[in-house]
């Protein structure tokens, strides 16, 4: 599984990005950028919540998620715009 990593957008602007490659042939794999739908919400939303590979059971418990985007295809999850979950900026100005 991927790693978490800041894309530095500005000196002053990080926007914080998870990729997760295909499970299934990921050097050939084609890749989807997802961005989620509604300003303010991190991309984590879509891992475990929509696309990803894991989800959160009513235990607080995390479980695979048997059908995702990640079985066949790399996924590269952005949180925009910049101050978006653990995305940040050094100023208002960023």
């Amino acid at each position: 599984m991927g790693l978490p990593s800041a894309l530095v957008l500005k000196a002053s602007a990080f926007a914080i990005s998870h990729y997760l490659p295909a499970e299934k042939n990921p050097e050939n794999a084609p890749v989807i950028l997802w961005i989620n739908d509604l300003p303010g919400f991190t991309s984590l939303k879509g891992v475990f919540l929509e696309t990803g590979p894991f989800y959160v059971d009513d235990d607080n418990k995390l479980r695979e998620r048997n059908t995702s985007w990640v079985k066949t295809h790399s996924m590269l999850y952005i949180d925009a715009p910049v101050g978006t979950g653990f995305s940040f900026a050094d100023s208002k100005d960023a």
